[in-house]
């Protein structure tokens, strides 16, 4: 998460990448 953009920009982000990262 050291992208430097905004935890307001990066929260739909890391819900989407996080998630589908998560997953197999």
């Amino acid at each position: 998460m050291a992208l430097g953009i905004s935890k307001s920009d990066l929260m739909p982000v890391a819900k989407e990448g996080a998630e589908a990262d998560d997953q197999p």
